[in-house]
């Protein structure tokens, strides 16, 4: 009788006594030339830790590089200096909204292409002006092959701009 197959999994840990404000997930699984180029980052602000766990897990599972923010204050200073390719926002967070950190997010030049798409309860209370300014508007809960699919779409929407390229107020 032969013995099961066997993978070993290395999976790099960050000192405890090292703060994390942002975490970059690494995508699991085998490595493919598509995990080689480019991937797509996800800024993920969302203040619920359990959601925030959950959907970080899909879209790294799904290849996505996710850095996270659990307030808006965090989520719009990694905006600005992380500009990733994808904001997914929740709207229902205390002190600094996430309508706040839409307005911010597209007062800023810097910020102002990044596509962002709402995850939220309370996604039909978007003013017009705010509706047609962002990506999409998904309502908790969602389906994870709808969420993909509208990240996918906002991620190659081709709003977003080269990292490094000049910024023009």
């Amino acid at each position: 009788m032969a013995s099961p197959r066997r993978t070993m999994v290395c999976v790099p840990v960050p000192p405890e006594d090292e703060p994390r404000a942002v975490r970059e997930a690494h995508a699991r699984g085998p490595t493919t030339k598509a995990t080689l180029r480019h991937r797509r980052r996800v800024l993920l602000i969302e203040d619920d830790a359990w959601i925030r766990t959950f959907l970080r897990d899909v879209l790294s599972d799904e290849g996505y590089v996710v850095i996270e923010a659990a307030d808006g204050r965090t989520g719009l200073r990694l905006a600005f200096e992380e500009l990733p390719d994808v904001v997914l926002l929740d709207l229902a967070m205390p002190e600094f909204t996430g309508m706040d950190v839409l307005h911010g997010l597209k007062h800023l030049p810097r910020t102002r292409a990044i596509p962002v798409l709402i995850l939220s309860a309370y996604g039909a209370v978007l003013a017009a002006s705010d509706a047609s300014s962002v990506a999409g508007v998904l309502a908790k809960p969602t389906d994870v092959p709808t969420l993909l699919a509208a990240i996918r779409n906002a991620a190659g929407s081709g709003k977003t701009r080269a990292r490094g390229a000049p910024v023009r107020p």
